[in-house]
């Protein structure tokens, strides 16, 4: 119904890059674990190469819980990100925020 309409009310795609737009981050990450709201499902994604992102639809806003695994181990590095989606009204103007991550060392 109408109400299910307006919560999938914007499309966002949420991506971890690198730095540089010429750089293939499938060199040095493994794999990213995205943890989303859990009333979308799954709420669990985990994506093994690139593009490493995940596009869905919704509306309103949540913490974004990033795991990025690099090659030669286990261990990942946590990030997290607050997405806000609101009516086209109100975002327009707002900046876009980036969340760089530079190659392990």
């Amino acid at each position: 119904g109408k109400e299910a309409e307006e919560s999938k009310s914007h499309e966002w795609t949420v991506y971890v890059r690198a730095a540089s737009p010429d750089e293939d981050p499938g060199l040095f990450i493994k794999r990213v674990v995205f943890q989303l709201h859990p009333t979308i499902t799954p709420s669990t994604r985990t994506v093994e190469a690139p593009p490493f992102e995940v596009t869905e639809q919704g509306w309103g806003e949540f913490e974004v819980g990033i795991k990025v695994y690099y090659h030669g181990g286990e261990r990942a590095v946590d990030f997290s990100h607050l997405l806000k989606l609101y009516p086209e009204a109100e975002v327009a103007g707002s900046p876009a925020r980036e969340l760089s991550i530079d190659r392990p060392v």
